[in-house]
């Protein structure tokens, strides 16, 4: 359906610019004052400043959103798993993000939802092009012909058959 297709352009585009915003702020400035955070912040976390994060935010969410929506927008056979992997990985990043520093922002489990959306949209993608990618009869005449089959021993004419008892 066209609404799958669209929602997941628009949602990925909107994650994408968010984490290229927020990502290139923290690479811009590793104290988080620019996004209102404070270093006290990463107590609990592995990181001394928010560079690192940043750059994940930046290359890893931000890029899997934008090559997925790009993928959506050319109509890639393969989009539907793109948007899964993005998905899954704007899930894991928030997941990540609370489990080291906490609920911080209201936004996160809006974010969390809409990298489930966006995997069970794309999973649901895959799915449909993978029942429409299986051979079936395009039109009535083709149906009809594909339930008849012709038998013929060596040497015989072919003979039409509906049903294979018959020929037994």
């Amino acid at each position: 359906m066209r609404w799958t297709r669209l929602t997941l352009v628009i949602t990925e585009a909107f994650v994408a610019l968010s984490a290229f915003v927020a990502g290139a702020m923290f690479m811009v400035e590793p104290s988080g004052r620019l996004m209102g955070m404070t270093a006290e912040t990463l107590a609990r976390s592995p990181f001394g400043s928010y560079l690192v994060p940043g750059i994940v935010l930046f290359a890893v969410v931000g890029g899997t959103q934008a090559l997925a929506a790009w993928a959506e927008l050319r109509r890639w056979p393969r989009a539907g798993w793109l948007s899964v992997v993005a998905g899954v990985v704007l899930a894991g990043w928030i997941t990540v993000r609370v489990a080291m520093i906490g609920l911080g922002h209201p936004m996160q489990p809006s974010l969390f939802v809409a990298g489930v959306v966006i995997a069970g949209l794309g999973w649901m993608r895959t799915r449909r092009r993978r029942r429409s990618a299986s051979p079936q009869p395009s039109g009535t005449s083709e149906a009809i012909a594909a339930a008849f089959h012709y038998v013929h021993a060596p040497g015989e004419q072919p003979r039409q058959c509906i049903n294979r008892r018959e020929t037994q």
